[in-house]
């Protein structure tokens, strides 16, 4: 029982150590996107953001259509 005791006191800590990490790592990714993207700008790419199943990441709708990848089509 001891052992088990242990072994749970063990993993509830490396839990808490990760949802600190994460929680960091989303506050500096924020404060990067608050200090780059203008607020209308970003609720617009909310809007436009779909999960791809099967590639498992976000998509960006339209993107083809957008600043570098605009300027790659054409030249």
């Amino acid at each position: 029982m001891k052992s088990m005791e242990t072994e749970f006191q063990e993993e509830n800590e490396a839990l808490l150590e990760e949802i600190h990490r994460l929680s960091r790592e989303l506050l500096y990714h924020n404060l990067i996107i608050d200090s780059f993207i203008p607020a209308q700008f970003q609720e617009m790419i909310e809007r436009s953001i779909k999960w791809n199943h099967d590639l498992g990441e976000w998509s960006l709708q339209c993107l083809a259509y957008a600043g570098n990848n605009l300027n790659r089509q054409h030249q």
